[in-house]
């Protein structure tokens, strides 16, 4: 408010909230984003402000993060960095403008309605300053006045405040391990004989006596015991069959040797 005397009459005069002092930077642009899984406020932006020019050695730029309803008037929850603030340009006297500001240090428990960013004029030596006009303290008692929320009326001037995007990184899910399958082993076929409860039902129980092992017959091999003599009456004395039949034929022959004896004896008689 400005109160002004003339001719012993006054009147008063509101500040034009679009008005900034041009002793003091202001903001340009905001952006910011809310990380929603890791809780992470980034803010940034540009201010501009005539002082910052080639040679400048006492003009700083500061800065400081505010949400929702928060102003540099109170040191409460909604000021991000309390009585502190940041200072652009590493600290050093601005030379260029405009210029960036950027603010990634704040992890707040959920996403904010509205960010707003407040520009301060601090100075290199402002110990000829009382009451913390050029300090560095941003918000609460003694805070630097000389700002561009003040000098905008107690408001934020266009460019100062932005609703943050929030972000919601997508879940990877963890691939499932793949299961080695287990080949099932080939069985061999058994040789053993008929009954033995390893046979395959193919075996004559002798393995490879009765046919080679690559499947074909074997020659047909003699029996231990079996008759090795000459056949007799055209029969095989290698079976038990042709062995019985032989013996008969053997008796008979006998038998009827010994009749046709009998009979020349008794008629030489």
């Amino acid at each position: 408010m400005l109160i002004v005397f003339a001719a012993g009459l006054f009147f008063v005069a509101k500040k034009s909230p679009t008005s900034v002092n041009a002793d003091t930077g202001a903001p340009v642009t905001i952006t910011a984003t809310y990380n929603s899984s890791t809780g992470q406020l980034d803010a940034s932006g540009f201010y501009a402000w005539v002082e910052c020019e080639p040679g400048e050695e006492t003009n700083i730029v500061g800065f400081a993060v505010f949400i929702n309803r928060g102003t540099p008037a109170n040191n409460n929850s909604n000021a991000l960095d309390g009585a502190g603030m940041h200072l652009a340009n590493g600290g050093n006297p601005c030379e260029v403008t405009p210029d960036n500001w950027v603010d990634n240090s704040h992890v707040l428990s959920s996403a904010p309605r509205k960010v707003c960013v407040v520009v301060y004029d601090v100075r290199a030596d402002d110990s000829a300053d009382p009451g913390g006009i050029h300090s560095q303290i941003g918000a609460g008692g003694d805070y630097n006045t000389d700002n561009s929320w003040d000098s905008n009326g107690d408001s934020y001037p266009e460019g100062s405040c932005t609703v943050p995007t929030v972000i919601t990184p997508r879940h990877t899910p963890t691939p499932t391990p793949t299961e080695e399958v287990t080949p099932t082993p080939t069985q061999t076929p058994n040789v053993g004989g008929p009954g033995d409860g390893l046979s395959d039902g193919k075996s004559d129980g002798l393995g490879c006596g009765s046919h080679d092992c690559s499947g074909n017959p074997a020659p047909q091999q003699e029996v231990l015991g079996a008759s090795t003599g000459p056949a007799v009456l055209g029969l095989s004395t290698t079976s038990s069959d042709n062995n019985s039949l032989l013996g008969f034929a053997q008796l008979f022959g006998a038998l009827m040797l010994s009749a046709t004896g009998f009979r020349f004896f008794k008629k030489n008689a």
